[in-house]
Parts: C-alpha cells; sequence; structure tokens
C-alpha cells in the first residue's frame, strides 16, 4: 500500500507560539504558498480561503499542517543531492546509487523496491520488508519529511523579486531582524551550490526568523498511524529482529542507526 497522497496530506506540522498574531500568521501562510509549501489542515476550521483561528484571550497555540506537490518536491530532491538506487543499462550491475534528477526520473521509479525484490531473490534482502514508498515508488516517509524540511529553510523572508511585503513590513514593525549579513550571505550561497552570493539573497530564511525570536517552537513530521503500527509490531517482536529498512524509510537514518546498534 503506498503512502497517502502527498497534496492533500500534511507531512510536516508546524506550531505557532501563543505570542504569534493573527496577522503573522496569514502572512506567513501567504509567504509558504509563494515557497510551493500547501497548507492543508489548521487548528481550527477553514472557511472562504481563510483560516479562523483562536480568539482574542486564547492561549491555544496554532498548529498547520505542511505539504507540496510532488513537482517541487523532485525538484527538491534534485537540488539537495539526495542519493537514490537508479536502473542502469549495464548488463551486470543492475542498479547503482546515484543523485537524484528530475530530467532522468524514470531510471528512478520504484528502483528502490526492484532492487529489494532483486536482492530477496538472491537471498541479499530479508523477506517480508515492510518499507511503504510514494505511489510512484521514489521517496520515503522519512524523505518527504527531509525534503519539506529543506525546502522550509530555505525560504526567505522575502522573494527574490520582492523590497518589501506584507511580512518583512509586519516585521519592521516589530523590531524583528531578518536582514543577512555579508558572511550569513556567503554561507548561504554555499548552501544553495552558488559560486558567489547573489544580490538577492538579502534576507535570511523565514523559518529560522520564526524559531529564533520565538514566534514557531514545534516543527516537526506528521506520522501515518497504520505504517508505525506495523513497524512497532516488528520491532518488539522476539521471532525476528527489528526491521530496520522501514524504520529507516519512515524514521530516518539515524533512528535506523540507533536500533542497528542496539
Amino acid at each position: 500500500m503506498p503512502l497517502p497522497p502527498l497534496h492533500s496530506n500534511p507531512v510536516l506540522l508546524m506550531r505557532f507560539a501563543p505570542k504569534a498574531s493573527h496577522d503573522l500568521i496569514h502572512c506567513v501562510i501567504n509567504r509558504l504558498t509563494q515557497g510551493g509549501i500547501i497548507v492543508v489542515t489548521s487548528e481550527n476550521d477553514e472557511a472562504k480561503g481563510k483560516y479562523n483561528f483562536h480568539s482574542a484571550g486564547e492561549d491555544r497555540p496554532v498548529v498547520l499542517g505542511l505539504t507540496t506537490t510532488q513537482e517541487f518536491l523532485e525538484n527538491e530532491a534534485e537540488i539537495a543531492n539526495l542519493i537514490m538506487p537508479c536502473r542502469t543499462n549495464h548488463e551486470n550491475i543492475t542498479f547503482v546509487m546515484e543523485h537524484f534528477t528530475v530530467a532522468s526520473r524514470g531510471n528512478f521509479i520504484n528502483a528502490s523496491k526492484d532492487m529489494k525484490n532483486l536482492a530477496e531473490k538472491g537471498k541479499r534482502w530479508r523477506k517480508g520488508d515492510i518499507s511503504e514508498y510514494d505511489s510512484d515508488g521514489l521517496f520515503t516517509h522519512a524523505e518527504r519529511a527531509i525534503l519539506l524540511e529543506s525546502m522550509l529553510n530555505f525560504l526567505l523572508v522575502l522573494d527574490n523579486a520582492d523590497e518589501s511585503s506584507d511580512l518583512s513590513k509586519l516585521f519592521d514593525s516589530m523590531g524583528v531582524s531578518y536582514r543577512v549579513s555579508g558572511n550569513l550571505m556567503k554561507s548561504m550561497a554555499a548552501k544553495l551550490h552558488l559560486k558567489k552570493p547573489s544580490s538577492s539573497l538579502t534576507t535570511t530564511s523565514l523559518c529560522q526568523v520564526l524559531k529564533t525570536h520565538g514566534f514557531v517552537d514545534v516543527i516537526c513530521p506528521v506520522h501515518i498511524p497504520s505504517i508505525r503500527s506495523k513497524i512497532e509490531r516488528k520491532t518488539f517482536s522476539f521471532i525476528s529482529p527489528p526491521p530496520l529498512q522501514a524504520i529507516r524509510d519512515y524514521y530516518g537514518e539515524a533512528v535506523a542507526f540507533y536500533f542497528a546498534w542496539m
């Protein structure tokens, strides 16, 4: 069974602290949308395209469910140099680990699952793997979360072509710093694989500003209960060892390494 559809199901949750005003939250939602990040759920009901947040005086935090489109996720995978199994034209080497590119996505579709099936036949892979991928067999749950978080981290306060926006004006009125220094500009250019800092890199990451000034206190992945339950049953079974590949594909490599060395 593939992962839930990307465009209509949240991959990450962003929780705003009570100090975040309604105006700020609306401006952040607009900026996220400009950057290809979709808000699919909120703490309260959605009405006429606007989010009805908590009433004045209440301390309940606002939580947004974030996702994106497959196109944006694949573009981010290429930018991030995500390494994945890829088919080859060599007779004796069926699969290699390669940097994902959108242009050659056809060589990556279902490659991970096909590689595991081939390894199972050769007894180089434990049967009964319970890893889940998207409908194209490209990304795991953990990879979706990592790539969307990367999009968040590199979304600037201002779009490249904008000199100001409602969000930047709001930050200015609050005395919130979001402009970058020369050293930070060079660091950001390096992370974006630019040979030299672009003149457009004048503002820092929106996510960094929200966290630094205490407007957002939590950004975390969204669990998929059905997959998590299967992993838990396999992990705490005394009959077989933990499903390391499934743990890696769902929780990420760091968690999988922990269970591998238990």
